[in-house]
């Protein structure tokens, strides 16, 4: 049976890649170092986040031990963007030189993508 890669909080996905690369091809010594409340005043704030996970979560330090065998992921997470007027009006422009073209490849893809993520700008997908 394959094991599947581990989803982790991005922080705590970051601090791990951080801590692999301190000891480039000896990743076991990375869980080895997890529990060494010394290690982030000796190499950084990345095994403080390591070390904080393994011991406040519960099986952290076991995920953390599986994320370095099998693999692993920052777990999904919103992402918040603004748009402001000006960003909206250039759309507007972009999408208006593709106005002769309504099947356009790009239309269809911009305006597909706005939908999908609930966006509505006046002129372009309302």
């Amino acid at each position: 049976m394959e094991q599947k890669k581990v989803w982790l909080p991005r922080e705590v996905a970051e601090a791990l890649e951080k801590a692999k690369d301190h000891f480039e091809n000896m990743p076991e010594q990375v869980a080895w170092c997890i529990p060494d409340e010394n290690m982030a005043a000796i190499h950084g704030d990345h095994w403080k986040v390591l070390h904080d996970y393994a011991n406040t979560t519960n099986g952290g330090f076991f995920r953390l031990v599986d994320a370095i065998r099998y693999g692993y992921e920052p777990e999904p997470e919103p992402i918040t963007i603004v748009i402001t007027p000006e960003m909206q009006e250039r759309i507007k422009r972009w999408y208006e030189v593709y106005q002769e073209d309504a099947d356009s490849h790009y239309r269809i893809g911009f305006v597909t993508a706005l939908g999908l993520c609930g966006i509505k700008i006046s002129g372009v997908n309302e």
